[in-house]
């Protein structure tokens, strides 16, 4: 049996069935050039991140055999395709997410 679905944070966002909440990565609001950046810009720029981190999950979340051996978890960082899931900001803690289909992740990125 699956673990229960986490929460995010002080949040009551809990995924069901095969979706998965991801938090993209931080964007820096200064480029390396020394520019900065509006906050519409890094918001916008946050929002179409194709990385990110898996905060939860649903129950049935890549349960497939397709799978195989390598499931991810909550707390890994994967890649997902562009334009994947909705974007949503969780009102507890005023961050962004995206809800998506777990097909969408597409790698892991691994320590090592």
């Amino acid at each position: 049996m699956r673990e229960k679905a986490s929460k995010i944070e002080e949040g009551v966002v809990e995924p069901v069935c095969y979706y998965v909440v991801v938090e993209p990565e931080v964007v820096d609001d200064v480029t390396s050039g020394g520019i900065i950046l509006p906050s519409s810009a890094v918001d916008q720029m946050q929002v179409q991140r194709e990385k990110g981190t898996i905060v939860s999950m649903g129950p049935t979340a890549f349960d497939m055999e397709k799978w195989g051996d390598v499931k991810p978890k909550v707390g890994d960082k994967v890649m997902f395709t562009k334009h994947a899931g909705t974007v949503f900001q969780d009102k507890a803690n005023r961050k962004k997410y995206r809800i998506m289909d777990d097909e969408y992740i597409c790698a892991i990125f691994r320590e090592g």
